[in-house]
């Protein structure tokens, strides 16, 4: 037997078992600033000042005024399994505090130069450090601290990190990139509560100061309140864009299944990377790809391709329910209703987006479908606009509009709004926002104008658009539609126009398309094996659109076709459907879920036949085109962006346009 790799089992050395502790623990700078802020929030500290130097590699100090540690239990602080949070196994699974790291204070000492002082009120106060000897093992020392401290706190000074494992150290990145690092994460604790001062030095320079909302009924460690929440964002996150917080959406809400509170940026505000979404779950900072998940099915039609929201979501739920424990520094979380969470989530801020409340009207309200008598007098205004533009743009095109259904039935006003981005749904449950705050209506609207006042110019007309009641004045480099109304100047992309149109008439089911119309001879699609393995899943969802097939193994013929996609190359159609499949934008287990209307993969199947039926940019539009569109935007749950997230519209005010003739 070949003994060369055998070798004896023995115990390792606690210096080298703490060294190894602090690999899970100590990534860097900003994992010792979370460990000892999270204890000094624990410590009920109202408080907390950081100084760091070099990025916090050289020094690293953390200031409270919380409760503090005695003297004699300060020699405990740099002993590993020592806490003064947990007591017994159930206290693992039912956490109200930012919890037990185990490892984690023995394993900053191990790889810095760690003091801890720390003072209890009308007590004697102490100062402990892990002092080296000479077999290389470590002793903790404990004295006597003449505390210039008033009451109570905690002072942790870290020094000198890894300067006694090299190896770690040259693997740590630029003073400045750990110093954005400890920065970012402070901004987000901070975030999560106002009913805390925080202040970060760096370098001897202060960086940011932020002042506790002291005395503020709206303020527990839930709920927060509209305005703290915007304060302290503005505070904490100051933005080029003025008044940015402030049109930021307020979502307040409670399920179930936990509450929800939250800002959440308009479209318009996205970003390229996703580090402008931040997550707390009962206070604690997390990276939970559940929540963003929930997210960015909520903003589905309403972002461009590669960008990302800016929001801000407080998720509260019984402690009981979550699982902060499933990441060595908590920085995920596991629930238990995982699905019914990220489901709410999701409906919450798809139905808040699409509101329109957003677009900066102090009311909004759907707009319901106009009937014949309504509309008859603005057709016979196009219409004579149209006798005098047909003598200017002769042979225009044929309709393109024809066999599209009728206009669907009214819409009920599902949602109204006393401001905008606050988010109230009628019969709703029962909500933090409207137990929070007891103003009128009339004080609510005089808030809104007067919040709004800066943020645009008094000419600038809302967002909200009665398309009936626009005047068209021409179409520019065949792409550009531009109508009059009294607030100013809109200037709508005709594709994306339309795009939106036949979108939302897709999620009503309303054969936007036209009638089925078959062909005289099946077009084979020739599709090889795979490909039509992938396809033959696809059909249930595209027949009733207006599409027929023939399947004969892998062979599939289309026999059938919508009235409006007659004149197009379905085939590029159908492949551009199987790749938006391999990219997994429309994934093969989505396509078997029964509740079809609430799957995500809808959104991208609706939006690529939204986009390939839409008139395209260069297509000249008949006034009788224009008017069916103007129609059919009224009876539609209108969005300002089209399903991949461009812009639809823009307004020019009187202002505005006079600016470019400086007048």
């Amino acid at each position: 037997m070949d003994t060369s790799y055998t070798q004896k089992i023995k115990m390792m050395d606690p210096a080298l078992v703490d060294k190894i502790a602090a690999g899970e623990v100590v990534r860097g700078p900003f994992s010792i600033l979370k460990e000892l802020v999270e204890n000094a929030l624990d410590a009920g500290g109202s408080s907390i000042e950081v100084e760091l130097e070099g990025g916090g590699v050289d020094s690293l100090i953390v200031r409270d005024n919380g409760s503090g540690i005695s003297r004699e239990d300060l020699p405990l602080a740099l002993t590993r399994s020592a806490s003064s949070k947990i007591q017994k196994a159930a206290d693992l699974f039912e956490l109200s505090s930012f919890g037990f790291r185990g490892e984690a204070l023995a394993a900053i000492s191990a790889v810095s130069k760690t003091q801890i002082y720390s003072k209890v009120a009308e007590q004697v106060g102490g100062k402990v450090q892990l002092m080296p000897q000479t077999d290389g093992s470590a002793k903790v020392l404990c004295q006597d601290w003449n505390s210039p401290l008033a009451s109570s706190g905690t002072v942790v000074e870290v020094k000198g990190l890894f300067e006694n494992v090299p190896a770690r150290r040259k693997f740590l990145r630029s003073p400045r990139a750990e110093f954005l690092a400890c920065k970012e994460l402070l901004q987000a604790i901070a975030m999560s509560r106002p009913d805390v001062s925080f202040s970060l030095a760096h370098n001897q320079k202060p960086v940011f100061s932020v002042s506790a909302f002291v005395g503020n009924e709206l303020i527990s460690r839930s709920v927060f309140g509209e305005e703290v929440l915007r304060q302290r964002a503005s505070e904490l996150f100051p933005s080029r864009a003025e008044k940015q917080w402030g049109e930021f959406l307020y979502l307040d809400c409670r399920s179930p299944y936990g509450t929800f509170e939250a800002l959440l940026s308009p479209p318009g505000y996205e970003k390229a990377t996703s580090r402008h979404m931040r997550f707390y779950v009962n206070g604690r900072v997390v990276q939970d790809k559940m929540i963003r998940a929930a997210v960015m099915r909520g903003y589905h039609s309403h972002l461009l391709q590669s960008r990302y929201p800016q929001v801000i979501i407080f998720v509260t739920v019984d402690p009981a329910l979550v699982d902060a424990n499933v990441h060595p520094a908590k920085q995920e979380v596991k629930f238990q209703f995982a699905s019914q969470i990220q489901e709410t989530l999701s409906k919450e801020i798809r139905a808040l987006i699409r509101s329109g409340g957003w677009t900066g009207g102090t009311s909004f309200n759907r707009l319901h479908q106009p009937n014949a008598a309504s509309l008859a007098p603005q057709q016979s205004s196009l219409q004579a606009q149209s006798t005098q533009l047909e003598a200017v743009r002769p042979g225009m095109s044929a309709s393109f509009m024809s066999g599209v259904a009728a206009e669907s039935s009214a819409l009920s006003g599902a949602y109204s709004f006393s401001r905008p981005g606050a988010y109230a749904k009628k019969q709703s449950p029962l909500r933090f926002h409207d137990l929070m705050r007891a103003k009128s209506q009339v004080e609510e609207e005089a808030e809104q104008e007067a919040r709004f006042e800066g943020t645009k110019p008094k000419d600038a007309p809302s967002d909200t658009v009665s398309w009936q009641q626009l005047t068209y004045l021409g179409c520019f480099h065949k792409c550009y539609l531009m109508f009059e109304s009294t607030s100013g100047l809109l200037v709508v992309d005709q594709h994306a126009f339309h795009e939106r149109i036949l979108y939302e008439q897709l999620l009503q089911k309303d054969k936007p398309l036209g009638e089925s119309q078959p062909h005289l001879i099946p077009a084979p699609l020739g599709l090889d094996t795979e490909d039509a393995a992938v396809f033959k899943q696809l059909i249930p969802h595209i027949e009733p659109l207006g599409f027929g097939f023939d399947v004969s193994g892998s062979d599939i013929s289309l026999r059938a076709s919508p009235e409006l996609l007659q004149k197009k190359d379905l085939m590029v159609l159908f492949h551009d459907l199987l790749a938006e499949v391999h990219a997994g934008k429309i994934s093969q287990e989505s396509l078997a879920q029964e509740n079809g209307a609430e799957a995500g993969y809808l959104h991208t199947l609706y939006a690529t036949f939204a986009c390939h039926s839409a008139v395209r940019s260069g297509e000249e539009l008949t006034l009788e085109d224009i008017t069916q569109l103007l129609v059919q935007a009224e009876t539609v749950d209108f969005s300002s962006n089209c399903p991949h997230g461009r812009r639809v519209f823009k307004w020019y005010s009187p202002g505005q346009v006079g600016s470019w003739f400086d007048r």
